[in-house]
């Protein structure tokens, strides 16, 4: 009988597994991946030095906001049979109310406990994005989703730089599904 209990066991665990991995959330929610349809990054890290104008008076070096604010801007769009929606998020530093390094975050998206992290290496992003109410048959359940991707940025003559995604759309992937409620 001992056996059999591990088995079962074993067996439940797998399958729990097995369903993460193609996306398939608690009680059969299939959970396809957010696409990213939009996204826009200006960094504005340079724009601060005496020899750019960003000056105070006294000749110390501007602080924040002496120039155009850093930002970040993404358009994610969910289509599933039970669950569509479209929402452009974005943040601005300064700006942003509770304010955020821009990469960083989480930054806000709507209401209802939406938001994304953003980070970058050179000119790959990262985007993390949390759903915490995606409509499934039986309930809603929190959906993070996680996914890398290549931009293409250019740099004015202070190199602050403006980036783009490379390409035209990418995915981000289900990476964690916590139950339906």
């Amino acid at each position: 009988m001992h056996f059999s209990v591990c088995v079962y066991i074993l067996l439940a665990s797998l399958l729990s597994i097995a369903q993460l991995a193609f996306g398939q959330g608690a009680d059969g929610c299939n959970i396809p991946p957010a696409i990213i349809t939009n996204f826009t990054w200006h960094n504005s890290t340079h724009n601060c030095g005496c020899d750019d104008g960003g000056c105070l008076p006294t000749g110390l070096h501007g602080g924040p906001g002496c120039g155009p604010p850093d930002m970040v801007e993404a358009t994610f769009s969910q289509q599933s049979p039970t669950y569509n929606d479209t929402l452009t998020c974005g943040a601005s530093d300064p700006g942003s109310v509770p304010a955020r390094p821009i990469p960083g975050g989480p930054f806000n998206c709507r209401s209802l406990g939406r938001h994304f992290i953003f980070t970058a290496n050179g000119t790959e992003g990262t985007l993390t994005y949390v759903e915490p109410n995606f409509i499934c048959p039986e309930g809603r359940a929190q959906v993070t989703y996680v996914g890398s991707f290549e931009m293409d940025c250019v740099y004015d003559r202070f190199r602050n730089s403006t980036c783009v995604q490379s390409e035209p759309s990418f995915q981000l992937e289900p990476d964690e599904v916590v139950g339906i409620h």
